[in-house]
């Protein structure tokens, strides 16, 4: 799982050229991104500010996949969820914001650190 805000700016991902699945809509701010041929899903999530997909449909699959996560005004700010799964998704509220999870994740680095032997130079 990878969480990503911004603020004041947003961020866009687009598939390479030739890898194009589908994008179908889950709610008004989660978007599931699938790539057959690579074997690859993942769900979007915003959870503040929106998430913007174009994605259209052509006969089989989708002619390109973009998705922005983006601010609701120019100095506003969007925080997002892009989470990889296999086989079938189960649905998640993610209660934490990005700077707990970055709180959590600092203090999980430091428990691991203190671990590691020292290193002399």
């Amino acid at each position: 799982m990878v969480r990503i805000h911004g603020q004041g700016v947003g961020i866009r991902f687009s598939a390479p050229s030739g890898t194009y699945g589908f994008a179908s809509q889950r709610g008004e701010s989660q978007w599931e991104v699938n790539s057959p041929e690579q074997d690859l899903k993942y769900v979007l999530t915003a959870k503040e500010g929106r998430l913007a997909v174009d994605a259209p449909w052509e006969e089989v699959n989708a002619t390109h996949i973009a998705a922005a996560f983006l601010p609701e005004s120019p100095a506003g700010g969007f925080e997002g969820v892009i989470e990889e799964f296999e086989g079938s998704w189960h649905p998640r509220t993610y209660p934490k914001g990005f700077a707990e999870c970055q709180a959590d994740l600092k203090g999980e680095y430091q428990r691991w650190l203190a671990k590691m032997p020292a290193v002399s130079r």
